[in-house]
């Protein structure tokens, strides 16, 4: 995760400052006042980014920032400091043992804070506020019983002594680690063995995220391959135009470059489209666009309209979460599992809340309506219709029957074969459980389907696109008529509701 801009920038570097070169003379306790301050100026740039900026992942930024500089911070004093404080002032055990708890205190904190940064479901019952003031009160009291400590330490020390103590920060704080870990263990020998495991593992972690640590330089981030602009959950961005040719000094125009194994180049040979081929569909252009891709155009202009607080048929869904489900759905692999498995969705919603925070509404419509990468398996018309058509469709009616005033949709033959089609396959699976055999009639023109079998039988009738609302549990806003007697009528839409 990147850093919130100059100034979080500068402060990180503060915190870095005498990690770089064990000769530079730099005192112990010039440092650990240097990261007292780098720490005091980052929790408080959390409150003014949090007050000031427009843009919430400004403060999140710097919230994550100041938690990887305390995380080293307190591993660091707690290996080398506060060891050779017990050896050399025998009246400070007290001391230590109270900053102990302090740090585990604001290890929780870290962690809570870690824990709303990434989406975590898991996360604290405070509120982030609450959280950033007990982080502040907290440094507070740490920074001044630890500069005190480290003042009553240096000067109990020999000069040989000083150099090592600060040679031995400089090496705990390049390999802190820089997340909170409050329930590891803090004993003398497996805690350091197993905090270092922690150190290594979170340096890993900061390499993926491109996170802004207290333990390397700053690098600016590498340009994204088409892999990894998949991983990011970020569009494809449009290749750069080749700088224009010059003429010739000689005045005749330079000649186009012919492709191997083609007999012809040009404009004329891709039918007026410089580099494209005959045939081919370019984009989301209207003209070659398969149904579901017309259902997510039509879907992300619905969403334009409506705006992030629009409520749904999803049940605590306003429009904002609905976009970030979608863009989660296109872009991001490891959520998919999470989408079909009970047991993993915790883990999808965590992606999805993280793609919430990631963009602002109408970035996040902008990439659903760019799609998936252009390798993505569902940028092929069979695979897109198959995967997405009912997708696309079911959510656009949550969008559009969630406002007043709302009617049936008004869909071509060719919409509603395709969507009858789906619903018998949804159909068979959505009544699987039903207390009463289900039998499903096409109120447009000749269908009938059953979809389950059983002792009574209700007769479900309606346009395919108002019975496959129905069976996605959207019964108060589809219109469909529901046949049968009326103890299996009450058994149908009891046991349905109870589902």
């Amino acid at each position: 995760m990147s850093t919130t801009g100059p100034e979080g920038t500068a402060t990180t570097e503060k915190a870095r400052a005498g990690e770089r070169d064990d000769s530079s003379g730099t005192s112990l306790p010039e440092m650990i006042k240097a990261s007292h301050d780098a720490a005091t100026h980052l929790v408080g740039l959390t409150f003014t980014e949090a007050a000031t900026s427009g843009d919430p992942r400004r403060a999140l930024r710097a919230a994550d920032t100041a938690v990887a500089v305390i995380s080293a911070h307190m591993y660091a004093v707690q290996t080398s400091v506060y060891p050779m404080a017990r050896r050399r002032l025998p009246d400070s055990r007290p001391r230590i043992a109270e900053l102990c708890a302090q740090g585990r205190e604001t290890a929780s904190v870290l962690r809570g804070i870690s824990q709303y940064i990434q989406g975590d479901v898991h996360r604290p019952d405070e509120s982030m506020g609450r959280l950033r003031e007990r982080l502040a009160e907290l440094e507070e009291q740490h920074i001044a019983a630890e500069e005190a400590l480290v003042a009553d330490l240096d000067k109990a020390l020999s000069p040989d002594d000083r150099r090592r103590m600060a040679t031995a920060f400089r090496r705990s704080m390049r390999r802190a680690p820089t997340r909170p870990h409050p329930h590891l263990p803090r004993t003398a020998v497996v805690g350091s063995l197993v905090l270092r495991l922690a150190g290594s593992w979170d340096h890993i972690l900061d390499t993926m995220d491109a996170r802004i640590a207290a333990d390397g330089p700053v690098r600016a981030p590498a340009p994204a391959g088409l892999w990894g602009w998949y991983l990011l959950g970020r569009p494809v961005p449009p290749p750069v135009a080749p700088p224009p040719v010059a003429p010739p000094l000689s005045g005749r125009p330079p000649a186009l470059p012919r492709r191997r194994g083609r007999g012809r180049a040009g404009p004329e040979a891709s039918g007026g489209r410089v580099g494209s081929q005959p045939g081919r569909c370019e984009g989301f252009s209207i003209a070659c666009m398969g149904r579901a891709r017309a259902q997510r155009v039509a879907l992300a202009d619905l969403l334009d309209e409506v705006g992030p607080a629009q409520a749904t048929l999803c049940a605590g869904w306003t429009a904002h979460d609905l976009v970030a489900h979608l863009v989660t759905r296109d872009r991001v692999p490891y959520a998919l599992p999470g989408f079909v498995i009970k047991s993993l969705h915790g883990v999808t919603a965590m992606a999805e809340r993280a793609t919430m925070r990631g963009d602002t509404f109408p970035d996040l419509v902008r990439i659903f309506r760019d799609g998936p990468p252009w390798w993505h398996p569902t940028r092929f018309g069979l695979v897109d219709d198959a995967a997405n058509l009912v997708e696309f469709f079911v959510h656009h009616e949550d969008v559009r029957r969630a406002r007043p005033g709302w009617s049936g949709s008004q869909l071509d033959d060719g919409m509603q074969r395709a969507l009858w089609r789906s619903f018998q396959m949804f159909g068979r699976a959505a009544y699987r459980r039903s207390a009463v055999g289900v039998v499903a009639e096409r109120a447009d023109g000749p269908g009938r389907v059953v979809l389950r079998r059983g002792a009574g039988e209700v007769t479900l009738v309606g346009n395919p696109a108002e019975l496959l609302l129905f069976a996605f549990g959207r019964r108060d806003h589809a219109v469909v008529d529901v046949h049968g007697d009326n103890g299996v009528v009450a058994a149908f839409t009891g046991g349905e509701a109870s589902r």
